[in-house]
């Protein structure tokens, strides 16, 4: 509230100077105004100046409610935004929960890296389903580039469980290092689809697992 008073006090000094006329500027006008004795029948008031003061009051009495009834609706709304923040949140960690997570590794390979095998397991404690892996290639240098045609697919894979893919690349020689990337996509116990990046980097003659990492597509 402070911090609002700070940063707009030219709007808060007018609300004031308005509060403070509207309780005692009105009421003392009306009084004097009731003293005037114009001489003009047309203007002679049929009130008095209690009538006046008693409607007075209750125009107020019913922009209070107006201004209450305002505050609270708009209470109301800031605790439903609130609410709906909150259930968001919650059904987003609910699902990162239920998320299948993989991790990429190297199996084995003949010589000079040819004929590459490699596994795909399941790391986390949940089911996926439906397991495709496919767009699979394998990079070394700046432009050498080994795709593999087939796509290979899956109905079930559980916590722990591998799956492994073979590809048939061709022996590289004087090799040091490679990467396997392969696009995948699952579905979950909710069968919500999920798409998925794994990446795996190899330096010969020992290779090194290498986490997947995971983006939603």
């Amino acid at each position: 509230m402070w911090e609002w008073i700070k940063k707009h006090k030219v709007a808060f000094a007018v609300v004031c100077i308005l509060v403070l006329f509207a309780l005692i500027g009105v009421p003392l006008l009306i009084n004097i105004l009731f003293k005037i004795n114009t001489g003009i029948s047309a203007l002679q008031a049929e009130w008095s100046a209690g009538d006046a003061l008693g409607y007075y009051g209750a125009v107020l009495s019913f922009l209070g409610t107006v201004v209450l009834g305002a505050l609270a609706l708009y209470q109301n709304h800031i605790i439903k935004e609130e609410a709906d923040k909150k259930a968001v949140l919650l059904e987003e960690r609910e699902r990162i929960e239920n998320l299948p997570k993989f991790r990429m590794s190297h199996k084995l390979s003949s010589g000079f890296a040819g004929e590459i095998v490699f596994n795909i397991e399941n790391i986390s404690e949940n089911i996926a389903y439906e397991i495709r892996v496919y767009d699979l290639r394998i990079e070394w240098g700046e432009k050498s580039i080994h795709r593999v045609n087939n796509n290979i697919f899956a109905e079930r894979l559980g916590p722990k469980e591998v799956i492994s893919v073979e590809t048939h690349s061709p022996c590289i020689k004087d090799i040091k290092e490679l990467q396997l990337i392969a696009h995948m996509s699952c579905r979950d116990k909710y069968m919500e689809e999920h798409e998925y990046l794994l990446k795996m980097k190899c330096t010969y003659p020992n290779s090194y697992k290498c986490d997947s990492v995971k983006e939603m597509v």
